[in-house]
């Protein structure tokens, strides 16, 4: 893993770097990018806008128990390799890397339209460059992928310096855990709402509002589904009755929402949002206050169920 992140950023492989030289990717990168001096560390206290990218391997767990670790390393050096050089040719930067979790960035000290459309079609080659490598003749690393803009800071505190500057922020977390409700909604790429409105070029479909664990905030949640000229047009009448769907559910019409619901999964079985809100229309019923502008929120905290045991209860495999 290392030394795939050495070459597709570098261009050249360091034997065996250290925590130190590894963690100070982002800073290099940073800086050659600006075309500033290595020794010029000040720009790293400043506040960045941005998107972060927090990607996760769903099978890596069992892989490691199972593998002995060289066999691993070439494994994940591969999988790492589809990675890398889309996030570089799409300006992103490796921020963090540990196991089977990444962190990539787009970020500059003045907010740009650039940067969230640079991430947004970085993962979605991300995750066809992953399909393809899951096809191959090799254990499967199924991803997922979760992406939110904001602020962060380049930290150089002086209790860094043994490891260098690593960005911090509350778009860390949020990514992070946009990238885990994934695999309770049966999605692969989720954004929040500051990704994606606004943004053209792009297919995608509001999935509703979430409070996601550890965070304080509700955010609205976008599943990205593919660029505006290479969308299935099978999906567009999922698309349509989805939004429909959505739209009763956030009224509060719950037993016409879950009609909605229950119609669209008897055209599209394997639809995820689908079938999470089927399962939660039927556990997690609130009554709506009486406010025109209210739009029921979705504690991540609160749900239980699995992905597995969601289709379960529909009978599926």
């Amino acid at each position: 893993m290392v030394k795939a992140a050495y070459c597709y950023l570098f261009g050249k492989y360091t034997p065996r770097p250290s925590a130190k030289n590894f963690s100070v990717i982002y800073q290099k990168m940073y800086l050659i990018k600006e075309n500033q001096q290595a020794d010029t560390i000040n720009g790293y206290g400043e506040l960045m806008h941005g998107v972060c990218l927090a990607t996760d391997a769903d099978n890596y767990k069992s892989l490691s128990e199972s593998m002995n670790p060289m066999t691993l390393n070439a494994l994940m050096n591969k999988y790492y390799s589809t990675m890398f050089p889309v996030i570089k040719a799409h300006n992103g930067l490796i921020a963090n890397l540990m196991d089977d979790a990444l962190i990539a960035l787009w970020a500059k000290p003045i907010a740009e339209t650039q940067l969230r459309s640079d991430a947004c079609y970085a993962a979605l080659k991300i995750n066809s460059a992953l399909q393809e490598f899951n096809h191959l003749p090799s254990p499967q690393l199924p991803t997922y992928l979760g992406l939110h803009y904001g602020e962060m800071r380049l930290s150089n505190h002086k209790l860094m310096e043994d490891y260098g500057g690593l960005p911090v922020g509350n778009i860390i977390t949020t990514s992070t855990q946009i990238e885990a409700l994934n695999k309770i909604l049966g999605t692969r790429i989720l954004v929040s709402a500051t990704v994606i409105e606004g943004l053209s070029g792009f297919i995608s479909r509001e999935i509703g509002v979430f409070l996601l664990k550890d965070t304080t905030q509700p955010i609205v949640i976008f599943e990205l589904i593919d660029k505006n000229d290479q969308i299935d047009p099978k999906l567009a009448p999922l698309l349509y009755a989805f939004a429909k769907a959505l739209h009763l559910f956030q009224q509060c019409q719950w037993k016409k929402a879950q009609k909605s619901f229950v119609n669209i999964h008897k055209y599209y079985p394997n639809d995820g949002p689908t079938i999470f809100y089927i399962n939660h229309l039927e556990r997690h019923l609130t009554q709506c206050p009486n406010n025109p502008m209210y739009k029921p929120v979705i504690e991540v905290s609160h749900l239980s169920a699995s992905r597995q045991e969601l289709y379960s209860n529909l009978g599926i495999q």
